[in-house]
């Protein structure tokens, strides 16, 4: 689907019965490609490890690792990709080696 716009438009008389308009039209569109893509490969139940989980701090400093993902760095510290976004002032969804993040314990259980 093609959205049209008339973003500007000018007029200008150039003489007894002509005018000269000028415009420029915008036209947006939306391609997407759908497709399925398997995420959750595998899973598994387990007993949680209150242990593990009251040993973890409630705030972390962390340098970022070759590898680590918002995701993973989530699941290890228990809070979320979102969280970590949001508390580091982070707009992408990709983060660099050697990033120092503030990290805090959001999940219970």
């Amino acid at each position: 689907e093609v959205q049209p716009y008339l973003d500007q438009i000018s007029a200008v008389m150039a003489g007894g019965d002509t005018a000269e308009v000028k415009m420029t039209v915008r036209l947006d569109t939306l391609v997407c490609q759908y497709m399925t893509i398997h995420v959750m490969t595998e899973i598994s139940e387990g007993e949680v490890n209150d242990g593990y989980m009251e040993s973890l701090p409630n705030m972390t400093g962390y340098v970022v690792k070759k590898g680590d993902t918002l995701f993973s760095l989530g699941k290890q510290f228990r809070t979320t990709a979102q969280e970590i976004r949001r508390l580091n002032h982070i707009e992408k969804e990709e983060i660099s080696e050697g990033e120092r993040l503030l990290i805090m314990k959001q999940m219970s259980f």
